[in-house]
Protein backbone atom coordinates (compact mmCIF):
# COMPACT_ATOMS: atom_id res chain seq x y z
CA UNK A 1 0.00 0.00 0.00
CA UNK A 2 1.09 3.57 -0.58
CA UNK A 3 2.80 5.13 2.37
CA UNK A 4 0.97 7.90 4.15
CA UNK A 5 2.41 11.34 3.92
CA UNK A 6 3.90 12.75 7.10
CA UNK A 7 2.10 15.63 8.82
CA UNK A 8 2.86 19.03 7.35
CA UNK A 9 4.78 20.33 10.37
CA UNK A 10 6.63 17.15 11.24
CA UNK A 11 9.84 18.05 9.40
CA UNK A 12 10.01 21.51 10.93
CA UNK A 13 9.21 20.24 14.42
CA UNK A 14 11.78 17.44 14.15
CA UNK A 15 14.42 19.91 12.97
CA UNK A 16 13.79 22.26 15.89
CA UNK A 17 13.71 19.49 18.49
CA UNK A 18 16.83 17.83 17.12
CA UNK A 19 18.86 21.04 17.23
CA UNK A 20 17.87 22.19 20.74
CA UNK A 21 20.59 20.06 22.46
CA UNK A 22 23.17 21.40 20.01
CA UNK A 23 22.10 24.95 20.85
CA UNK A 24 22.70 24.42 24.57
CA UNK A 25 26.11 22.81 23.95
CA UNK A 26 27.27 25.73 21.79
CA UNK A 27 25.93 28.21 24.34
CA UNK A 28 27.99 26.41 26.97
CA UNK A 29 31.08 26.85 24.79
CA UNK A 30 30.31 30.56 24.47
CA UNK A 31 30.05 30.88 28.25
CA UNK A 32 33.44 29.19 28.64
CA UNK A 33 34.97 31.55 26.10
CA UNK A 34 33.42 34.59 27.80
CA UNK A 35 34.84 33.60 31.19
CA UNK A 36 38.27 32.67 29.90
CA UNK A 37 39.92 36.15 29.99
CA UNK A 38 38.70 36.70 33.58
CA UNK A 39 40.54 33.69 34.98
CA UNK A 40 42.98 34.65 37.72
CA UNK A 41 45.66 32.17 36.76
CA UNK A 42 46.70 34.38 33.84
CA UNK A 43 48.22 36.70 36.47
CA UNK A 44 50.63 34.00 37.61
CA UNK A 45 52.14 32.89 34.30
CA UNK A 46 55.62 33.80 35.54
CA UNK A 47 55.20 31.34 38.41
CA UNK A 48 54.87 27.95 36.72
CA UNK A 49 54.05 26.12 39.96
CA UNK A 50 51.27 28.51 40.99
CA UNK A 51 49.95 28.66 37.45
CA UNK A 52 49.66 24.87 37.17
CA UNK A 53 48.04 24.58 40.60
CA UNK A 54 45.36 27.13 39.74
CA UNK A 55 44.72 25.57 36.35
CA UNK A 56 44.35 22.11 37.87
CA UNK A 57 42.03 23.48 40.55
CA UNK A 58 39.88 25.17 37.92
CA UNK A 59 39.36 21.95 35.96
CA UNK A 60 40.05 21.01 32.34
CA UNK A 61 40.40 23.80 29.82
CA UNK A 62 38.96 23.62 26.29
CA UNK A 63 41.20 25.55 23.93
CA UNK A 64 39.56 28.43 22.14
CA UNK A 65 40.93 27.06 18.88
CA UNK A 66 38.90 23.88 19.29
CA UNK A 67 35.76 25.83 20.15
CA UNK A 68 36.26 27.95 17.05
CA UNK A 69 36.65 24.81 14.91
CA UNK A 70 33.34 23.50 16.25
CA UNK A 71 31.49 26.72 15.38
CA UNK A 72 33.05 26.94 11.93
CA UNK A 73 32.31 23.28 11.19
CA UNK A 74 28.63 23.71 12.04
CA UNK A 75 28.59 26.97 10.09
CA UNK A 76 29.70 25.12 6.96
CA UNK A 77 27.16 22.34 7.52
CA UNK A 78 24.26 24.75 7.98
CA UNK A 79 25.27 26.80 4.95
CA UNK A 80 25.32 23.63 2.86
CA UNK A 81 21.90 22.63 4.20
CA UNK A 82 20.44 26.07 3.54
CA UNK A 83 21.64 26.08 -0.06
CA UNK A 84 20.31 22.53 -0.47
CA UNK A 85 16.82 23.45 0.74
CA UNK A 86 16.78 26.80 -1.04
CA UNK A 87 18.17 25.73 -4.44
CA UNK A 88 18.37 21.96 -4.89
CA UNK A 89 14.88 21.11 -3.62
CA UNK A 90 13.05 23.67 -5.85
CA UNK A 91 15.02 22.44 -8.88
CA UNK A 92 14.00 18.86 -8.12
CA UNK A 93 10.36 19.91 -7.73
CA UNK A 94 10.53 21.67 -11.08
CA UNK A 95 11.92 18.55 -12.73
CA UNK A 96 9.18 16.37 -11.25
CA UNK A 97 6.64 18.93 -12.41
CA UNK A 98 8.04 18.60 -15.94
CA UNK A 99 7.43 14.83 -15.76
CA UNK A 100 3.79 15.48 -14.90
CA UNK A 101 3.08 18.24 -17.44
CA UNK A 102 5.43 17.66 -20.40
CA UNK A 103 6.12 13.91 -20.62
CA UNK A 104 4.83 11.28 -23.02
CA UNK A 105 3.45 7.92 -21.88
CA UNK A 106 4.60 4.49 -23.04
CA UNK A 107 4.18 0.95 -21.71
CA UNK A 108 6.83 -0.84 -19.68
CA UNK A 109 7.56 -3.23 -16.83
CA UNK A 110 8.89 -2.70 -13.31
CA UNK A 111 10.92 -5.42 -11.59
CA UNK A 112 11.35 -5.15 -7.84
CA UNK A 113 13.77 -7.41 -5.99
CA UNK A 114 13.10 -7.48 -2.24
CA UNK A 115 15.93 -7.23 0.25
CA UNK A 116 16.73 -10.76 1.32
CA UNK A 117 19.87 -10.49 3.44
CA UNK A 118 19.26 -9.63 7.09
CA UNK A 119 15.63 -9.09 6.23
CA UNK A 120 14.53 -8.25 9.74
CA UNK A 121 17.21 -5.57 10.09
CA UNK A 122 16.35 -3.97 6.76
CA UNK A 123 12.67 -4.01 7.66
CA UNK A 124 13.41 -1.78 10.62
CA UNK A 125 15.25 0.73 8.42
CA UNK A 126 12.97 0.36 5.43
CA UNK A 127 11.04 3.41 6.45
CA UNK A 128 14.11 5.61 6.37
CA UNK A 129 15.76 4.31 3.20
CA UNK A 130 14.41 4.50 -0.36
CA UNK A 131 13.29 1.51 -2.38
CA UNK A 132 14.66 0.90 -5.86
CA UNK A 133 13.46 -1.14 -8.83
CA UNK A 134 14.44 -1.85 -12.44
CA UNK A 135 12.19 -0.36 -15.09
CA UNK A 136 12.16 -1.70 -18.67
CA UNK A 137 10.45 -0.03 -21.63
CA UNK A 138 10.83 0.15 -25.39
CA UNK A 139 13.24 2.82 -26.59
CA UNK A 140 11.08 5.54 -28.21
CA UNK A 141 13.68 6.60 -30.82
CA UNK A 142 16.95 4.58 -30.90
CA UNK A 143 18.06 6.20 -34.16
CA UNK A 144 17.92 9.74 -32.80
CA UNK A 145 19.64 8.55 -29.63
CA UNK A 146 22.55 7.23 -31.67
CA UNK A 147 22.00 3.62 -30.64
CA UNK A 148 21.56 2.27 -34.16
CA UNK A 149 21.10 3.40 -37.76
CA UNK A 150 18.51 0.75 -38.53
CA UNK A 151 15.06 2.27 -38.06
CA UNK A 152 13.48 -1.20 -37.91
CA UNK A 153 15.60 -2.40 -34.97
CA UNK A 154 13.85 -2.74 -31.62
CA UNK A 155 15.67 -1.68 -28.45
CA UNK A 156 14.62 -1.35 -24.84
CA UNK A 157 15.88 0.83 -21.99
CA UNK A 158 16.59 -0.69 -18.58
CA UNK A 159 17.37 1.59 -15.67
CA UNK A 160 17.27 1.76 -11.90
CA UNK A 161 14.57 4.00 -10.45
CA UNK A 162 13.28 4.90 -7.03
CA UNK A 163 9.89 3.39 -6.31
CA UNK A 164 7.21 3.97 -3.71
CA UNK A 165 5.49 0.69 -4.63
CA UNK A 166 7.77 -2.22 -3.65
CA UNK A 167 6.41 -4.93 -5.93
CA UNK A 168 6.84 -5.97 -9.56
CA UNK A 169 4.46 -4.69 -12.20
CA UNK A 170 3.85 -5.43 -15.87
CA UNK A 171 2.39 -3.28 -18.62
CA UNK A 172 2.29 -0.10 -16.59
CA UNK A 173 2.50 3.50 -17.71
CA UNK A 174 6.06 4.83 -18.05
CA UNK A 175 6.49 8.57 -18.63
CA UNK A 176 9.43 9.91 -20.63
CA UNK A 177 10.54 13.52 -21.04
CA UNK A 178 10.70 14.90 -24.61
CA UNK A 179 14.17 14.54 -26.11
CA UNK A 180 15.36 12.36 -23.22
CA UNK A 181 14.52 8.75 -24.16
CA UNK A 182 16.33 7.34 -21.13
CA UNK A 183 14.38 9.43 -18.63
CA UNK A 184 11.58 6.89 -18.16
CA UNK A 185 9.96 6.71 -14.72
CA UNK A 186 6.87 4.80 -13.54
CA UNK A 187 3.95 7.19 -13.73
CA UNK A 188 2.47 6.10 -10.40
CA UNK A 189 5.76 6.76 -8.58
CA UNK A 190 6.17 10.20 -10.16
CA UNK A 191 2.60 11.09 -9.26
CA UNK A 192 3.23 10.05 -5.66
CA UNK A 193 6.38 12.16 -5.54
CA UNK A 194 4.57 15.09 -7.18
CA UNK A 195 1.69 14.87 -4.71
CA UNK A 196 4.05 14.84 -1.74
CA UNK A 197 5.42 18.32 -2.39
CA UNK A 198 2.37 19.88 -4.08
CA UNK A 199 0.27 18.99 -1.04
CA UNK A 200 2.91 20.49 1.22
CA UNK A 201 2.96 23.71 -0.81
CA UNK A 202 -0.82 24.02 -1.06
CA UNK A 203 -1.58 22.95 2.51
CA UNK A 204 1.14 24.69 4.49
CA UNK A 205 2.99 27.29 2.48
CA UNK A 206 4.94 28.39 5.52
CA UNK A 207 6.69 25.04 6.07
CA UNK A 208 9.57 25.56 3.58
CA UNK A 209 9.98 29.09 4.87
CA UNK A 210 10.01 27.80 8.42
CA UNK A 211 12.74 25.28 7.66
CA UNK A 212 14.79 27.94 5.88
CA UNK A 213 14.24 30.29 8.82
CA UNK A 214 15.58 27.71 11.28
CA UNK A 215 18.59 27.01 9.08
CA UNK A 216 19.17 30.73 8.59
CA UNK A 217 19.16 31.19 12.36
CA UNK A 218 21.83 28.52 12.73
CA UNK A 219 23.96 30.08 10.00
CA UNK A 220 23.86 33.47 11.73
CA UNK A 221 24.30 31.96 15.21
CA UNK A 222 27.37 29.91 14.30
CA UNK A 223 28.86 32.80 12.31
CA UNK A 224 28.45 35.27 15.17
CA UNK A 225 29.67 32.66 17.64
CA UNK A 226 32.87 32.13 15.66
CA UNK A 227 33.41 35.91 15.53
CA UNK A 228 32.96 36.11 19.31
CA UNK A 229 35.56 33.37 19.80
CA UNK A 230 38.01 35.31 17.65
CA UNK A 231 37.41 38.46 19.73
CA UNK A 232 38.09 36.50 22.90
CA UNK A 233 41.30 35.22 21.34
CA UNK A 234 42.30 38.86 20.77
CA UNK A 235 41.87 39.56 24.49
CA UNK A 236 44.07 36.59 25.41
CA UNK A 237 46.68 37.16 22.74
CA UNK A 238 49.96 37.60 24.60
CA UNK A 239 48.56 36.39 27.91
CA UNK A 240 48.05 32.78 26.88
CA UNK A 241 50.87 31.19 24.86
CA UNK A 242 48.42 28.67 23.39
CA UNK A 243 46.24 31.39 21.83
CA UNK A 244 47.15 32.87 18.44
CA UNK A 245 44.61 35.53 17.50
CA UNK A 246 46.05 36.15 14.04
CA UNK A 247 45.87 32.45 13.15
CA UNK A 248 42.31 32.36 14.48
CA UNK A 249 41.17 35.23 12.28
CA UNK A 250 42.95 33.72 9.29
CA UNK A 251 41.17 30.42 9.81
CA UNK A 252 37.86 32.22 10.21
CA UNK A 253 38.33 34.16 6.97
CA UNK A 254 39.37 31.10 4.95
CA UNK A 255 36.39 29.07 6.14
CA UNK A 256 33.77 31.81 5.85
CA UNK A 257 34.82 33.36 2.54
CA UNK A 258 36.37 30.39 0.70
CA UNK A 259 35.63 26.96 2.14
CA UNK A 260 31.96 27.45 3.01
CA UNK A 261 30.87 28.91 -0.38
CA UNK A 262 32.88 26.33 -2.32
CA UNK A 263 31.48 23.42 -0.35
CA UNK A 264 27.93 24.75 -0.24
CA UNK A 265 27.56 25.66 -3.90
CA UNK A 266 30.02 23.08 -5.24
CA UNK A 267 28.56 20.12 -3.37
CA UNK A 268 24.96 21.08 -4.12
CA UNK A 269 25.75 21.72 -7.77
CA UNK A 270 27.39 18.28 -8.01
CA UNK A 271 24.50 16.71 -6.10
CA UNK A 272 21.90 18.26 -8.40
CA UNK A 273 23.84 17.46 -11.59
CA UNK A 274 24.32 13.81 -10.62
CA UNK A 275 20.68 13.47 -9.53
CA UNK A 276 19.36 15.01 -12.75
CA UNK A 277 21.65 12.84 -14.85
CA UNK A 278 20.63 9.71 -12.94
CA UNK A 279 16.96 10.57 -13.35
CA UNK A 280 16.93 11.65 -17.01
CA UNK A 281 20.00 10.23 -18.78
CA UNK A 282 21.06 7.11 -16.94
CA UNK A 283 20.14 3.64 -18.21
CA UNK A 284 21.28 0.85 -20.50
CA UNK A 285 19.99 0.31 -24.01
CA UNK A 286 19.81 -3.35 -25.09
CA UNK A 287 18.15 -5.20 -27.92
CA UNK A 288 14.58 -6.27 -27.37
CA UNK A 289 14.39 -9.95 -26.44
CA UNK A 290 18.05 -10.17 -25.43
CA UNK A 291 19.24 -11.82 -22.23
CA UNK A 292 19.63 -8.44 -20.54
CA UNK A 293 16.09 -7.51 -21.55
CA UNK A 294 14.60 -10.74 -20.20
CA UNK A 295 16.57 -10.50 -16.95
CA UNK A 296 15.23 -7.02 -16.23
CA UNK A 297 11.56 -7.98 -16.65
CA UNK A 298 9.31 -9.37 -13.90
CA UNK A 299 8.97 -13.14 -13.75
CA UNK A 300 6.77 -15.61 -11.95
CA UNK A 301 9.72 -16.85 -9.97
CA UNK A 302 10.25 -13.52 -8.21
CA UNK A 303 9.58 -13.44 -4.49
CA UNK A 304 7.39 -10.53 -3.54
CA UNK A 305 7.15 -9.17 0.01
CA UNK A 306 4.00 -9.72 2.02
CA UNK A 307 2.42 -12.43 -0.13
CA UNK A 308 2.28 -15.74 1.67
CA UNK A 309 0.03 -18.60 0.73
CA UNK A 310 -3.29 -18.03 2.42
CA UNK A 311 -2.59 -14.35 3.11
CA UNK A 312 -5.22 -11.71 2.50
CA UNK A 313 -4.16 -9.41 -0.34
CA UNK A 314 -5.55 -6.06 -1.37
CA UNK A 315 -6.92 -5.44 -4.83
CA UNK A 316 -5.07 -3.38 -7.44
CA UNK A 317 -1.76 -3.61 -5.57
CA UNK A 318 -0.21 -6.10 -7.88
CA UNK A 319 0.88 -3.55 -10.46
CA UNK A 320 -0.99 -0.67 -11.94
CA UNK A 321 -3.23 -1.36 -14.88
CA UNK A 322 -2.02 -0.40 -18.33
CA UNK A 323 -3.12 2.75 -20.06
CA UNK A 324 -5.36 0.66 -22.35
CA UNK A 325 -7.46 -0.47 -19.41
CA UNK A 326 -6.18 -4.05 -19.35
CA UNK A 327 -5.49 -5.63 -16.01
CA UNK A 328 -1.94 -6.35 -15.00
CA UNK A 329 -0.64 -9.83 -15.73
CA UNK A 330 1.54 -9.82 -12.63
CA UNK A 331 0.07 -12.21 -10.03
CA UNK A 332 1.68 -10.53 -7.05
CA UNK A 333 -0.29 -8.49 -4.54
CA UNK A 334 0.60 -6.62 -1.40
CA UNK A 335 -0.73 -8.05 1.86
CA UNK A 336 -2.89 -5.68 3.90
Amino acid sequence: MARRLAPALSHLAQLVLATVPLFFVLCYFLVLAAKRPTKQYYQYQDDDVAFKEMVNADGPIIDLDYIQYVFLAFFVLWVCGTIYIGIFVPKRHKLIDAYVTESQTIIGDVRYTPRRNLRFFFTLWKRFSPEYAIVTYRHPDPVADGVTRNSDARYVVTKKVRTYQPFSREKVAIIVLPGLPRSGQPQSDIEYDFASFTEAKSGRKDRPRGILAVMGFWVVFTLLGSIFICLQMNRLDGSDPDVDAQAGWTTWAVVVFIAAPLLAFGFNWWRWSSHRKWLTQDGRVVKEGSAEDRAARPGLEDDQPGCDSGGVCADNLCGAASVDGDESHTPYKEMV
